[in-house]
């Protein structure tokens, strides 16, 4: 009885932790200004960064659409216009931003940054160099890549269990929107933990097995990740970066990887 107690505390434990980091994160960042060297990847990652900006740009396209269509002349019908507009526009922004392929492909583009600031943070916290060069970017973003095609097959596949379940048990249905936006929030927060793991040389499986362990942190990692998201353009910059450094003060203050190495450190979790 007492493990499963400690079991059922050990993820709110987690989450809570993961959400008072994040104003940490961003003293963190300006303290120890971890964007120097970002450019140091070439200009393959400066293209990616661009084309994520213009995926976020777009969203908001169409509110400029609407502002050219509006009857200046007419100010009631302008206002009947608006809340009409606004209205669509939400409505599509959240729906492509809740798109499972868009939220990856989103982190993929922008995986320069996850990585920078993930690598430069444990620079600081540990005081060991790690340089980085073109090659090591590239392997981290083949990397996310395998990962996320993982993460949304897994995510497709429990999302369509649970709607097969609760449309046999009706009942409770009030339940699976809940236990469908946590198994999105798990596997997003698991792509950026993700860099971490690589960090100590975790193969994706060895990652997924050890993410199991510390399902708090990767849900709190999605929680401001997605809020952050909706905000044009400085939303979809900033939400990569903040949760990147947050997952590594979270998981270096609360997991034994960066003492212990991998192969300790997966037997641990495998036996407490």
């Amino acid at each position: 009885m007492l493990f499963k107690d400690h079991v059922l505390l050990k993820y709110p434990r987690q989450l809570i932790t993961t959400l008072r980091t994040y104003p940490e994160s961003y003293r963190f960042i300006v303290k120890h200004k971890l964007w120097i060297g970002i450019d140091q990847y070439g200009w393959v990652s400066k293209f990616l960064v661009g084309v994520a900006i213009f995926m976020g740009l777009q969203m908001y396209s169409k509110i400029f659409g609407w502002i050219s269509r509006v009857n200046w002349e007419q100010p009631f019908a302008s206002v009947n216009q608006m809340g009409m507009a606004m209205g669509q526009v939400a409505g599509e922004a959240l729906s492509l931003l809740q798109s499972n392929s868009t939220k990856y492909i989103v982190l993929i583009l922008l995986e320069v940054i996850v990585y920078h600031f993930s690598r430069r943070t444990i620079e600081v916290i540990t005081g060991e160099s790690r340089p980085a060069v073109l090659k090591d970017f590239i392997d981290a973003q083949m990397r996310l890549i395998k990962g996320n095609d993982l993460s949304l097959i897994s995510e497709t596949i429990f999302v369509a269990v649970i709607g097969i379940y609760f449309d046999i048990f009706s009942r409770a249905n009030y339940i699976e929107p809940v236990l469908v936006f946590g198994i999105h929030c798990y596997y997003m927060g698991f792509a950026v933990l993700d860099n971490y793991h690589e960090q100590y040389k975790l193969t994706i499986k060895e990652s997924v097995k050890y993410a199991s362990h510390y399902i708090g942190v990767a849900l709190g990692l999605c929680v401001l990740l997605k809020l952050l998201m909706y905000v044009p353009l400085l939303g979809t910059l900033i939400a990569p970066l903040l949760t990147a450094v947050t997952a590594v003060l979270v998981m270096h203050r609360i997991s034994d990887l960066h003492l212990l190495g991998k192969k300790t450190a997966l037997y641990l979790e495998e036996v407490v």
